[in-house]
């Protein structure tokens, strides 16, 4: 065979390359033959893992690292099987052993895939309640693809790949974004106290008092805000008025007015109130249906009893409609008399007339003249 170094030799060096039988024929002294042969095995045992490979740490989808046919396997991870499951990124090996005890070995490098997990909001910081629009800047590694989002703010969670959360409280929350490509890596990021939402203004004021009249325009506002730093009054007849409490304001008209009031807060957040001022209805009056002028002084002169009344007129008439009495002195009142001389008992007619919540408010009504 040509994988003896000496053929003719009695002692030949074999160098095969395949299991290979070899014989050997040797003449005697006595002129006689004798033959022999021997059959050299040759133990090819090898192990290939394969080329370098990449996977997600943590993957639910492992890589088989397959150490092929042999008596005995030993992992650098302590395994002894043939095959073993790869989940996370390193460099592994494998020596192999052959029933003849020959051993092979082979090593691999499993590199991880590197998905960026990132993300951004238009605003960051708000006033209640707190509206916030996050973005996705997360990439996959080249070949993979993400396909889909979880996130995550204080009790709230979404699937979108781009959401927006509605904060309605004030305080400072965290985000959270956990991603999955095609390949089934996952990867998380967690922001720690990246949104913030403002506390506004309270705004809060009491009007003393609510209704007006022509003899009284005069309010107080009591202001019972916090948490400001600008205050406007707007009172709703043209003045504007940057001062706490409005101790005593005057219209210069009677009306409905729609006092508002405006905080603006260190941060720059604003509330709002306001509160209505109208005009009273008319005030209460008072008049009596009959009345003595005997000059006993006890119910001697008949007058209405009226607390504000600018543009006063009292009138009294006769059932004829004759005019007996007339008045724009609001303490002065009809005696009974007409021209010098008093009138006969029975019923007459009055009828006032003045401005309160209405101009030239008007109300007619009978009085009786009695002993």
């Amino acid at each position: 065979s040509n994988t003896l170094d000496n053929a003719q030799s009695s002692n030949p060096t074999a160098t095969p390359i395949s299991s290979t039988t070899y014989s050997v024929t040797g003449d005697g002294y006595c002129g006689g033959t004798s033959s022999a042969s021997v059959t050299i095995n040759i133990d090819d045992v090898s192990v290939n893992l394969g080329p370098d490979q990449t996977i997600c740490d943590g993957s639910i989808n492992p890589i088989i690292l397959d150490a092929g046919i042999a008596n005995s396997f030993l992992w650098s991870t302590g395994e002894t099987s043939p095959t073993i499951e790869i989940y996370n990124s390193g460099n592994y090996s494998v020596n192999v052993t052959s029933i003849y005890n020959c051993v092979a070995s082979d090593d691999i490098t499993i590199s991880p895939i590197t998905n960026l997990v990132n993300f951004t909001s238009i605003d960051r910081e708000s006033c209640m309640p707190g509206f916030f629009e996050l973005t996705d800047l997360s990439t996959a590694s080249s070949g993979d693809n993400i396909i889909s989002w979880e996130w995550s703010c204080y009790n709230q969670s979404s699937l979108e790949k781009n959401p927006s959360f509605i904060l309605n409280n004030a305080g400072t929350y965290d985000v959270s974004l956990t991603i999955m490509t095609k390949e089934g890596c996952t990867n998380n990021l967690i922001l720690e106290d990246y949104l913030t939402v403002f506390p506004n203004p309270l705004a809060n004021f009491n009007i003393i008092p609510k209704e007006i009249t022509r003899c009284n325009k005069t309010i107080e506002i009591i202001n019972n805000s916090n948490n400001y730093t600008e205050i406007n009054w707007n009172l709703d007849d043209g003045s504007i008025i940057n001062q706490d409490t409005l101790n005593h304001y005057t219209f210069a008209e009677i009306g409905s007015y729609e006092v508002s009031l405006t905080l603006t807060s260190q941060e720059g957040c604003q509330e709002s109130t306001s509160q209505s001022v109208v005009p009273a209805s008319n005030g209460p009056l008072f008049i009596s249906n009959a009345f003595t002028p005997n000059g006993d002084n006890i119910n001697d002169i008949f007058y209405p009893i009226i607390q504000c009344a600018p543009n006063y007129e009292f009138w009294i008439y006769n059932r004829w409609g004759e005019e007996l009495f007339y008045t724009t002195n609001i303490d002065e009142g009809w005696d009974g008399y007409f021209k010098g001389a008093s009138v006969p008992l029975g019923k007459y007619i009055w009828k006032i007339k003045y401005d309160n919540s209405v101009t030239n408010y008007t109300k007619f009504g009978e009085v009786h003249l009695v002993n």
